[in-house]
């Protein structure tokens, strides 16, 4: 259903930008 698309696409997101943001806060 588009909840769990939705769900998936969320969780894929958060781990491809969890390990960035420490890059991102450390290149700032």
């Amino acid at each position: 259903t588009m909840t769990h698309f939705t769900t998936a696409t969320l969780n894929t997101m958060a781990l491809l930008i969890f390990p960035l943001s420490p890059t991102l806060l450390l290149m700032m």
